[in-house]
């Protein structure tokens, strides 16, 4: 018997409310219509909400503790110096492993693009469109065509009309590409996601609920372009496909940006080699405990550092003691954490020892940071929009519902879904 082909459609970094009310407004009747006649749910992210980490959980199916990936960047626990985890650090395998023809476009934290069974180009974080394309074969085709595997995110500070033309575009030159090889096998899967919503929300989430912001009509224009995609992703479906459309995390409006580590070095907790620290190689030994964007705060313990000078039995006591620390911050008359997590009680798997010690989750409006070069703990820098945890979404068409256990749909059940 044929199997069903599963469609998924990613919409990175865009809210359920946000979802609700531009569909009921008719600003995106493609997906309107989609929803009125199957499941909307809403759903929570990984923690942290971060895209790697978010990312890693959609298409694997399983969590941090399982997958390996914790963070955008983790530190070497030898020498404390930052790298970038990609797709050969996940752990566990990707779904698309289960089915013999997939089509996979523009899905973060898979590059360098893996060896598969049918095409696949990664999405952010990709060094370069060589290293992100399986097959080579069709590198030709993609920059004759102009393919890009990110927007210039620069220009929407120097020229918001080209960031916004460059959004266009790119999601246009990619929608271009998924038809043009659509019929070129017989795809089991398919996935295809637009990062420009994420890019979008980042720099002009403010305009959502601003009728004077210079940006608001262009801001609806761009997600009714995204509805268009959508609508013509649709048109080409069949009935008995399987389509999933969701997000990966949410987004809201950014008040103030809280920067984790000048903070506890103010406290006494970090202590540095030099005068111009940028990293966590410029730690001295005497640190106590250090964040990692955007919220995960680890003790310089002996028991996980080559040179931690936290033995095993201080470790407990510096955790209640940072824990009661966050709970109780308030700056500015204004709460900062919400909840303070222990890596230990929030993930499971064999890769547990190599999750933060705690996890900061912040207040509506605030950004935790990890950057050690700041020098304020309260800032507003470029951004207007921020993750969230609990309001992605997920939309499907899948009729069987005896998999959903509860209403509390999370991250790792999308590829539940998958038939």
């Amino acid at each position: 018997m044929e199997r069903t082909r599963n469609i998924l459609i990613g919409l990175d970094g865009v809210p359920y409310l946000l979802i609700d009310r531009f569909t009921r407004r008719g600003l995106m009747p493609n997906l309107r219509k989609f929803i009125l006649e199957n499941t909307f749910l809403k759903m929570t992210s990984s923690i942290p909400e971060v895209s790697t980490v978010a990312w890693s959980s959609v298409i694997t199916g399983t969590s941090p503790g399982e997958h390996g990936i914790f963070g955008f960047m983790e530190v070497n626990p030898k020498n404390y110096s930052l790298y970038f985890p990609d797709s050969r650090d996940l752990k566990c395998p990707p779904f698309w492993t289960r089915y013999k023809k997939s089509l996979i476009i523009n899905v973060p934290s898979t590059y360098p693009a893996q060896p598969m069974n049918g095409i696949m180009i990664s999405g952010f974080v990709s060094i370069d469109l060589e290293g992100a394309v399986h097959p080579k074969s069709l590198l030709p085709e993609l920059k004759e065509m102009g393919y890009k595997i990110d927007v210039n995110n620069s220009l929407a500070r120097e020229s918001p009309r080209g960031f916004i033309d460059d959004l266009h575009k790119t999601l246009e030159i990619r929608l271009k590409f998924l038809e043009k090889v659509w019929d070129r096998d017989e795809w089991e899967l398919i996935v295809f996601v637009i990062t420009g919503t994420d890019r979008l929300n980042h720099f002009f989430l403010d305009a959502l609920d601003n009728p004077a912001h210079p940006y608001k009509a262009t801001f609806e224009e761009y997600y009714n372009l995204v509805d268009r995609t959508i609508g013509r992703i649709l048109d080409r479906s069949k009935a008995e496909d399987n389509i999933i459309i969701f997000s990966e995390h949410g987004a809201e409006k950014l008040d103030v940006e809280f920067y984790v580590n000048r903070f506890l070095y103010e406290k006494g907790y970090i202590q540095y080699k030099n005068d111009d620290p940028k990293t966590p190689a410029d730690l001295d030994i005497t640190t106590r405990a250090f964040c990692l964007d955007p919220g995960r705060i680890y003790i310089n313990s002996s028991d996980k550092f080559l040179f931690g000078r936290v033995m095993p039995s201080e470790k407990e006591a510096l955790m209640m003691e940072l824990q009661i620390l966050f709970k109780n911050l308030v700056i500015d008359g204004k709460k900062i954490v919400r909840k303070v997590y222990r890596g230990e009680s929030i993930y499971k798997g064999p890769y547990v020892n190599r999750s933060p010690d705690l996890i900061l989750i912040s207040e509506t409006g605030v950004e935790l940071k990890g950057r050690i070069s700041h020098n304020k703990i309260i800032d507003k820098r470029i951004f207007n929009g921020k993750h969230t945890y609990e309001d992605a979404f997920v939309t499907f068409n899948r009729k069987d519902k005896s998999h959903l256990a509860s209403s509390d749909f999370t991250l790792e059940g999308v590829a539940g879904l998958l038939s």
